[in-house]
């Protein structure tokens, strides 16, 4: 373990594309989705302290109702992967981590995924584990489907029930904007299991409308609105009471159809119009794997 605190940050992620390709035998689903890490981030913080804690902080920018327990059980659910592996010798619990949340909960933006991967870097820097990347990966995935792809971070083509993942270019900062809005609507439980199990055969594809957006990227070319795809829209207004009336509100005001997040109930744009009214969203822009680092950080206490 190491003497000093260390912090990063764990993004948000946007599906460019999500396609649901299929239903396995062990009752998942493969897919395949283009998705990009963008600059809506919670911040994590690890340091020393007397015993482990796991502290939540929600920043002003967040009015919801939040299930904060639920994203905790991913941060300890990767914790104690860590100790089933290494034993506790080498994770000697002696740490506090504490979570910034600025990431609306349960919105398809994977915030909770985001911070699960955001502490295993800080853990293996923290604790000085000699975890691999392709080890990081095989750990993450038994948190979450998609937690794995933010071990990855940037902009990334995700396969299988997201544990497979082909890094692309990066996009720059300035290669593109969104606009996003989480509204304020009743969520299932067990939200993103709800939306597969709505999935009929017929809404299946074949990963065309993935493979060609991630054929684009490679060539350098930035995203455009009609490359966006999304299995879920097609259930997402079953599943959310409210969201069509949400949808028609997004379109009025900014003149374009949004494009569902992930499996809802967040919706964007891709480049909006500069006409209408945005004041409700947020702005954001592609984040680079490479703002993702772990950087030490020197703490204040409040007592002085």
């Amino acid at each position: 373990m190491i003497a000093a605190a260390l912090r990063t940050v764990a993004p948000a992620k946007l599906n460019l594309t999500l396609e649901v390709l299929g239903r396995r035998d062990d009752g998942f689903h493969d897919l395949i989705s283009v998705v990009q890490t963008i600059d809506l981030c919670d911040t994590v913080t690890i340091a020393p302290a007397p015993q482990r804690s796991l502290r939540f902080e929600i920043s002003a920018a967040l009015q919801r109702s939040l299930p904060l327990p639920v994203e905790g059980e991913l941060i300890t659910r990767t914790w104690d992967l860590l100790i089933e592996h290494y034993g506790p010798a080498a994770i000697d619990d002696r740490a506090a981590v504490h979570v910034v949340k600025r990431i609306p909960i349960a919105a398809g933006l994977g915030g909770g995924s985001s911070d699960a991967a955001a502490f295993l870097r800080l853990a293996r820097a923290f604790w000085k584990l000699p975890l691999s990347d392709a080890a990081a990966i095989d750990l993450l995935a038994q948190v979450g489907s998609d937690a794995p792809l933010f071990h990855a971070a940037g902009t990334v083509l995700m396969e299988g029930r997201g544990e497979r993942l082909t890094p692309l270019p990066d996009q720059p900062t300035a290669a593109w904007r969104g606009v996003l809005w989480t509204p304020e609507l009743p969520s299932p439980e067990s939200k993103t299991a709800t939306m597969f199990r709505a999935l009929r055969p017929s809404h299946f594809g074949g990963g065309d409308r993935s493979c060609a957006l991630a054929a684009r990227l490679q060539q350098g070319l930035p995203p455009r609105s009609e490359d966006l795809v999304n299995t879920f829209e097609r259930v997402a207004d079953e599943v959310f009471i409210g969201l069509r009336a949400a949808r028609r509100r997004f379109a009025a005001e900014t003149r374009s159809l949004p494009h569902l997040a992930g499996a809802g109930p967040s919706l964007f744009l891709l480049n909006p119009p500069d006409h209408g009214d945005v004041s409700f969203t947020t702005v954001v822009r592609p984040l680079p794997r490479a703002a993702c680092a772990v950087e030490p950080v020197r703490l204040v206490s409040t007592n002085a």
